[in-house]
């Protein structure tokens, strides 16, 4: 499943879970507690686009993460925004 996106609803319905792979890069050799840090880059590979790539989780966050569920949540509301309009006609 690699570089599946996979998007999951709770059993509520109320909340939207994506799940992405998010592959790390080498890790830095040495250092007591070096195998606890990430290895960089972390990459995701997107269905159908070249692979991103990131230096940290924050990263990931402010530039993958946050943007995407802008998207969501735009999708969403635009979808809800048209059902809504059908049923009042």
């Amino acid at each position: 499943m690699h570089g599946d996106l996979q998007l999951h609803t709770s059993p509520d319905g109320n909340a939207l879970f994506l799940h992405q792979d998010i592959r790390e890069g080498r890790k830095q050799s040495g250092g007591v507690g070096g195998h606890l840090k990430l290895g960089t880059p972390l990459t995701i590979q997107m269905p159908g686009s070249d692979a991103l790539t990131f230096e940290d989780l924050d990263d990931v966050i402010a530039n993958f993460a946050e943007p995407y569920l802008e998207n969501v949540r735009a999708l969403v509301s635009a979808a809800c925004a048209a059902l809504s309009q059908e049923q009042q006609q």
